[in-house]
């Protein structure tokens, strides 16, 4: 029975350290994103890429409060009750070789109380990820899509294979 026992533990060692987790491997993609969009130069004309960088901040803030076009400049907020977004974005340097410069704060309110409902003052939120995506969608807007290596896509492929499941899966434009 211990024999059983320590195979069984044995097996299991193994598998999991043989299969990547689903949270492992989304790591390591934005890793590979964030590699190549995070210091991205731009080979174009300062009036493409400030028309992407506009599109793209219009598509997520309805409230742009400052842009200046010849600048290369633009702020934009959204606000709500309990959460509170502010984004500005400069493309900055000579035309062939633009760099843009993306900040993001975001602030949220939390329940304190549920009788009488009160809430929190506001608090700063994390906003790495969402720095990245925007990097992304104006890398992709300029560039057009981004093509992970073969290995990457192979270890999605054999993660994929070893999910039941279609909720467990990783799938492209919704996990990454």
């Amino acid at each position: 029975m211990k024999k059983i026992i320590l195979l069984v533990i044995i097996c299991i060692l193994n598998f999991n350290a043989y299969c990547q987790r689903k949270k492992d491997l989304i790591k390591e993609i934005n890793g590979y994103y964030s590699s190549i969009v995070s210091n991205a130069t731009y080979d174009r004309p300062q009036k493409e890429v400030w028309n992407a960088l506009y599109t793209v901040i219009k598509d997520e803030y309805q409230n742009i409060t400052k842009e200046s076009e010849s600048r290369g400049y633009i702020e934009a907020k959204h606000e709500e009750q309990y959460f509170k977004s502010n984004i500005s974005a400069e493309v900055l340097g000579e035309s062939p070789n633009l760099k843009v410069s993306i900040s993001i704060v975001e602030y949220y309110k939390i329940a304190t109380s549920y009788t009488p409902l009160t809430y929190s003052d506001w608090m700063l939120a994390e906003t790495d990820n969402k720095r990245l995506k925007f990097q992304m969608k104006l890398f992709e807007a300029i560039n057009g899509d981004i093509e992970l290596p073969a290995q990457l896509k192979e270890k999605i492929d054999k993660y994929n294979l070893t999910q039941d499941k279609e909720k467990n899966k990783i799938l492209k434009n919704v996990d990454y």
